[in-house]
């Protein structure tokens, strides 16, 4: 039992201890009073305990412990630790995007499908074709998370790993490989294919083992971290402005129904796996859970030695390491990505800088609330919305304003 209060000197005090003397008599055994002095010269009542049953002291105990770890679990780190794997992998796409040359046409202004034909002649047409590209994307990715469900539901877990081991295995040869040879050309670098293939084989090799199998984990999420930008990059090469901009809102529609509606496939996703006690594939989500085997973990768990007893320090630090665990899908890393790449082709750094923050804020807010509400949460609305206001605010105010000034060379 927990109680507050105040006293204004110390006969108050000896008056309080009377009062509770005469209380705890009856359970013949003297209380035990906890009170400390505050900056004001007053005392609070930290909490008395009457000799009783062990396990009800067990369990107020318990929650103590539950309730520092809650506090600890959410904290500015803990952000950091999110936004430092979202930045590389921003980074890993704006770098490229601003260097490649493919074709003799620099990254960020390519659009292969839509650069000849009949697609893009008539403007009136651009807005059907972006609403039926993305619809078809969009569909895609609601079947396929469907199907993903119902078999994670009848526990077909060889199929699923040989489906994202066969995904995996194409993006690093298939999109690794673009990238070198785009990367060898830009740079005027001479290479014999044995060498290529050879580097390119061992590159895959590493890649399947770690996030597949076993290895370090800051290699494996080195590797997940590169393989959405280099999913980012080829969406980029592909995808005009306009094409992207509408591909995205849909996508972020689409995650607030997949994660918060009760039928969404994501929510069914997180519930079952909640149910079995179970953690997802290391291949669809990114976990920050490496960074909290320190300090931090080591306070908490001397606190809590002494509010639970017969229970191995290695235990309680296990089980303190699993709740501070925070994830994030890869799926919200790659259209991160893709946002910032449609920035990139816009050739301005304003844009690009403004983008990024409003990345971050937008993800800064979803883990407030994820702290807020205790329960999965979808990443990509805030950040997209954020990040597209921004884009376009920028677009017609930022960049027009330094366009003038550096014309006047008027410096700020």
């Amino acid at each position: 039992m927990l109680a507050e209060g105040t006293c204004g000197s110390a006969s108050m005090l000896t008056v309080s201890k009377a009062i509770l003397n005469s209380c705890c008599f009856m359970y013949h055994s003297p209380p035990t009073l906890k009170l400390s002095a505050t900056e004001a010269g007053c005392f609070i009542f930290r909490g008395w305990s009457v000799q009783g049953p062990q396990n009800s002291q067990s369990v107020n105990d318990a929650v103590i412990v539950r309730k520092k770890r809650l506090r600890k679990k959410y904290g500015p780190r803990h952000f950091v630790q999110i936004f430092w794997p979202v930045t590389i992998c921003l980074s890993l796409v704006v770098i490229p995007s601003k260097l490649l040359v493919v074709d003799g046409i620099e990254f960020s202004q390519t659009n292969q499908p839509f650069a000849n034909g009949n697609v893009m002649v008539e403007n009136s047409s651009i807005f059907s074709n972006a609403i039926v590209l993305a619809s078809l994307l969009v569909l895609s990715v609601t079947v396929s998370t469907f199907v993903l469900v119902l078999l994670y539901k009848f526990k077909c877990y060889k199929f699923i790993r040989g489906y994202l081991f066969l995904c995996t295995m194409f993006l690093l040869v298939y999109v690794g490989l673009f990238n070198t040879v785009n990367l060898l050309y830009t740079f005027q670098i001479t290479a014999d294919a044995m060498t290529v293939y050879f580097l390119l084989y061992n590159f895959t090799a590493v890649g399947l083992l770690v996030i597949h199998w076993r290895g370090p984990l800051r290699l494996r999420q080195a590797y997940l971290v590169l393989c959405c930008a280099l999913f980012a990059l080829k969406l980029i090469y592909f995808l005009p402005v306009f094409h992207g901009w509408i591909i995205l809102f849909a996508l972020a529609f689409y995650d607030l129904f997949s994660v918060l509606m009760p039928i969404g496939p994501l929510n069914i996703l997180v519930k079952i796996a909640q149910s079995r006690k179970e953690p997802l594939f290391s291949s669809l989500v990114y976990s920050s859970i490496i960074y909290m085997a320190d300090s931090t973990i080591d306070e908490v768990v001397e606190d809590s030695q002494e509010h639970l007893p017969g229970v191995s320090k290695g235990t309680k630090s296990q089980v303190i390491t699993e709740e501070a665990n925070m994830s994030l899908g890869l799926g919200d890393f790659i259209f991160y990505s893709l946002l910032i790449g449609l920035a990139c082709k816009a050739d301005d750094w304003n844009i690009i800088i403004v983008v990024y923050f409003g990345i971050l804020f937008g993800l800064g807010l979803t883990i407030m609330f994820l702290a807020i509400y205790q329960r999965a949460l979808p990443a990509l609305p805030l950040s997209i919305f954020l990040g597209g206001i921004l884009y376009f605010a920028a677009d017609k105010s930022l960049s027009p304003l330094f366009s003038v000034l550096s014309i006047k060379q008027v410096y700020i």
